[in-house]
């Protein structure tokens, strides 16, 4: 086992520690960070009994299987579980049949007029307006002009399919599928990516936004997709992280992850060097587009050490509702641990992907007052999340049969 596995397991779980604190007491960093808060630092939150159960239960568990301690009937079911994979017809078959059954209990929601649904539509409505190199006062309405690709497929889908919501919702789909593939490039097994799809469906804050087109999938799609790609061809993933910050410049602060994962790669040195080179020019020509649009992202910058720890507890209220993620994140990356050690890389990269989704945020809150952590902004983590739980089915040996 490297010396960046555990270097990495350890950042990733002091972080997930930290912002799990707010989870048990909901005041504590609140409270030490703005003295004037009358908030109790020590007042215990509505989840904190549950959360430490299951936590505790989980990571026993966890322990005990790994160390070949728990009942020998559950090990073997645990052990058939984890050797268990799925035919490709079948899994065809299991995608085709779980994307009818979402589609069917989600293509109502298209009726709805999101003007009235979300207060913040009417942005998205002024940036329309003076699309696509316009003038406005409010800055919040220029910026929207800044995500051109996201612009480009709302006004698509707006004036040509008759509905906004139609290509936020085939891009939510899109998003279940890339889980699959990318989990099944991780794990080596299909069942493992049928299962990280289950998992993101079963999430709360995935379907909440789904077929909300001012809070769209479009960049968490092309990210998860540049991921895919270093695996498959890894000198145009670039391009599609580029069309994910021109959705989103958020995921602009997720390159450290890109990087990472091309250097864990089983890449030739050369190979990583070009792909990183690729990406070099690629923010290089970000950050030059931006200057000469006059972007406003070059010009937010304001660092505040305060709101870096201030954005450490929204994740446990922004994400309250997502019970299986917040009650078993640091139970899986324990699990992952133990992954990582059998020398399967893969678990260490998934473990990275967490520990960078759960910085990513507060670190954009330290360096501008602009942007502000919300919840369809961890789609990504629910995702890391369902990659993460697909790698307990990885086996050092595992192969994919054709």
């Amino acid at each position: 086992m490297s010396k960046s596995t555990t270097i990495v397991f350890i950042a990733s779980l002091i972080v997930a520690i930290f912002s799990s604190v707010s989870i048990i007491f909901p005041g504590v960093i609140i409270s030490f960070t703005v003295p004037q808060s009358e908030l109790n630092p020590f007042e215990l939150g509505e989840a904190a009994y549950p959360f430490v159960l299951s936590m505790i239960t989980l990571l026993i568990i966890t322990i005990l299987y790994k160390k070949k301690q728990l009942p020998s009937k559950i090990n073997i079911i645990l052990n058939s579980i984890s050797e268990f994979e799925i035919s490709k017809n079948k899994t065809i078959l299991i995608i085709i049949i779980l994307i009818a059954i979402y589609s069917g209990f989600t293509i109502p929601e298209l009726s709805i007029d999101e003007s009235e649904q979300i207060p913040d539509y009417w942005v998205f409505e002024q940036a329309k307006e003076i699309w696509p190199f316009g003038q406005h006062n409010l800055v919040y309405v220029e910026e929207q002009n800044d995500r051109f690709v996201k612009m480009i497929f709302l006004i698509f889908s707006l004036e040509i399919l008759q509905n906004v919501k139609i290509l936020p919702f085939i891009f939510s789909i899109f998003v279940i599928l890339i889980t699959y593939f990318l989990t099944r490039e991780l794990s080596r097994k299909r069942f493992a990516g049928v299962i990280s799809m289950i998992v993101v469906l079963q999430s709360y804050t995935f379907l909440r936004y789904d077929t909300i087109a001012i809070y769209d999938n479009f960049w968490t799609f092309f990210y998860i997709l540049s991921l895919y790609l270093i695996f498959k061809k890894p000198y145009f993933s670039w391009a599609s992280y580029i069309l994910s910050i021109f959705s989103k410049a958020f995921s602009f602060v997720f390159l450290p992850m890109s990087i990472f994962i091309i250097l864990k790669h089983d890449l030739s040195i050369k190979k990583k060097l070009l792909t990183c080179m690729t990406y070099v020019g690629m923010i290089a020509a970000v950050i030059i587009i931006w200057q000469m649009d006059q972007s406003l992202y070059t010009k937010i910058l304001e660092l505040n050490v305060t709101n870096l720890l201030i954005g450490f507890t929204k994740w446990s209220y922004q994400m309250r509702y997502d019970y299986l993620l917040i009650f078993s994140l640091i139970p899986l990356l324990v699990a992952l641990y133990y992954k990582a050690k059998e020398k399967i890389v893969e678990a260490e990269i998934v473990i990275f992907l967490i520990f960078g989704m759960l910085i990513s945020g507060p670190i954009i809150e330290s360096l501008t007052s602009f942007y502000g952590i919300f919840p369809y902004r961890f789609v990504p983590l629910i995702i890391f999340f369902a990659l993460g739980v697909g790698m307990l089915f990885r086996k050092k040996t595992n192969l994919i049969q054709s």
